[in-house]
Order: C-alpha cells, then structure tokens, then sequence
C-alpha cells in the first residue's frame, strides 16, 4: 500500500487522549474525510481508527483506543499518512514534479475550459500557472493545492475550483 505524509502528531490535549495535528494545508480535508489515519513510528506504519475530530480553534483528533494523555504520547511527534487512494487528487504530483503540468488543460470544477498551462512560475508567495485560453489571453493562476480538486493524467486536465472572479479580473 502506498502512503502520503499529510502531517505530524504534535503534543497531547486534554484529559481524554486528544492530539494536536499539524497538517500541511493541502490535505486537511483529505484529513477530515478519512476515519481511518496511518502513524509512523520508527519506520512501521499504524493505522488509528479517528473518533472524534475537532477542526476549530486547534486542529485535534481522538483515536479509539487512546484514552488518557499517557497513551497520546506514545504517538506524539510521529509522522502522519493517509493511504494514497485516500487523497483528493488522485495522483498526488510533488511540488518538485509540477512542471509535469505543462501542457495541461485547466477546467473549472463546472466543467467549463479555462485554458491549457503554458508555463510555471514561482512568485514570491506562491507557484503560478501562466495559462493561454483560446482567444490567445494569458493570466496567472495559483497552483495552490487547496483550489486543485482533481487531476486526470490520460486526458492531460486539471480540475480546479477556483476563486470567483479570478480569470475575470485578469483581463
């Protein structure tokens, strides 16, 4: 089985075994969707059934099993992986293996073409997408992981959903 890394367990919360989840930002929904979470822990992956889930002011999961603080801290400090079937974007592409993008059609998530990338560029803040619709426009799209919903390698598409108004104010 092939794992992602999605995270850390960081320290123990409470009395009741909670642990406080450092996620990276991309796959916290992937996170909150899955009952089922992989710990590693001196190269042997676990798996942990989630009990509870609280993504509010601190991002903190309840296994079964763990009960008491003592027992959080067994894991804490341990990497966290969600089985690759278990993300979003199908086949996951690295940030380093983003130029395997080039060429790809962009679709929105209603379906609708919004261009084919042309280029990658890093910015300051983030990775750009420099794209080419039809009509020969170019504008900057944000390769950012949380606008990406969907990716099928055979038909060369990326589906996003991207903010309102992104493409629009670009012209």
């Amino acid at each position: 089985m092939e794992y992602i890394t999605v995270g850390k367990l960081n320290k123990s919360f409470g009395t009741k075994g909670q642990i406080r989840v450092d996620a990276d930002s991309a796959f916290k929904s992937d996170l909150i969707k899955s009952d089922v979470w992989f710990v590693e822990k001196s190269g042997t992956v676990i798996p942990y059934f989630v009990e509870s889930l609280d993504d509010n002011a601190h991002f903190l999961v309840k296994f079964e099993d763990i009960d008491a603080p003592e027992l959080a801290k067994k894991i804490t400090g341990s990497i966290l992986k969600l089985r690759k079937s278990d993300i979003s974007i199908k086949d996951h592409i690295e940030e380093n293996e983003l130029d395997k993008l080039l060429g790809f059609s962009i679709q929105s998530k209603s379906g609708d073409t919004v261009g084919k990338i042309q280029s990658i560029e890093e910015y300051p803040q983030q990775l750009m997408a420099i794209v080419t619709d039809d009509a020969e426009r170019r504008f900057l799209i944000p390769l950012a992981s949380e606008f990406m919903i969907d990716l099928d390698i055979e038909k060369s598409i990326l589906i996003m959903s991207l903010p309102e108004g992104l493409i629009e104010s670009q012209f």
